[in-house]
Order: structure tokens, then sequence, then C-alpha cells
């Protein structure tokens, strides 16, 4: 069982949207993640109401997830059962660096900063337009973070 996890912002998304190919596997990471006691990365700051959030994670989150949808309970769940852990978002110089060069979007750079700095060093993500398949296979080798489908994911919870 992992202890802690990292989860895009998409994996959240697609358990909202059966209309989205990914939905049943989200859905089924989310409602597992729920059953289970590993803990979902966050960095420090996180709080539901936008206005007093500090969390460049939980921003993301607020901003993709609708208000009383099942993805955004589910969040909000982990949250109220301290079901989350924090995770600061700094790394070596050396470290830092390597991320800018691999990772063009800042939000991306945070979740996959988060992973690195995580216990499993585990990020479930849907992204393959930032997070293609090669690119992946560099995190892990430079990282030892692997990132992976929700799919992929639920068996290890």
């Amino acid at each position: 069982m992992l202890r802690d996890v990292v989860v895009d912002t998409n994996v959240f998304a697609h358990a909202q949207n059966p209309d989205e190919e990914r939905f049943d596997a989200s859905l089924r990471f989310v409602r597992r993640l729920l059953d289970v006691k590993t803990l979902l990365c966050i960095d420090p700051g996180f709080k539901l109401p936008p206005d007093v959030n500090r969390s460049l994670i939980g921003a993301e989150y607020l901003e993709h997830l609708h208000f009383g949808s099942f993805a955004f309970n589910a969040l909000a769940t982990l949250l109220a059962g301290e079901r989350t852990s924090e995770i600061k978002l700094t790394v070596p110089h050396a470290t830092k660096k390597r991320v800018l060069q691999l990772i063009r979007k800042p939000r991306d750079r945070s979740f996959l900063i988060a992973a690195i700095n995580s216990n499993e060093n585990v990020f479930v993500s849907h992204d393959y337009e930032d997070f293609q398949v090669d690119k992946r296979e560099c995190i892990r080798r430079e990282f030892a973070v692997r990132i992976q489908e929700a799919k992929d994911t639920i068996h290890e919870l």
C-alpha cells in the first residue's frame, strides 16, 4: 500500500466527467483513495475557500474541480479527514534547474516537485502533453518518480 501519492488535477477532473475516456478508471481510483489510508500530497497552505488558499496545487484543484461534484467532495473529505500530507516545494538548486528544463508549465513543475519530495515518489497523471512517455521515463531515471495513470495505480493503494 502506498503511504502517499501526488494526484494531478486531471485525474480528479476526469472522475467528475462521464464523457471523459478515463472516467471509470479515475472514479475507481478516487473512490479507492477515499477507502484506504494513503495520504494525498499537497503543498502547504491548502484551504478550500479560494480566498484563503495559499497552495499552488490546491489553487489548481479549486480552479478545475466543480463545487458539489464527486471529485470536489472527495477532495473535501480527504482534507477534513486529515488525509493529506504537506509537501514542501523546495528542492536543491540542481534539481530545480533540471525540473525547469524538463517541464514548461509552472503548475506541472509543482506537482513533479511534490512527487520528488513525497515518500513514495508516485505521481498519478493523465497528462501526456506535458509528461510524454519518454519524459516520464527520464523523470523515473533522474528523480525516481513514477508517473502513471489512475488505472495502473488503483492496485497500489
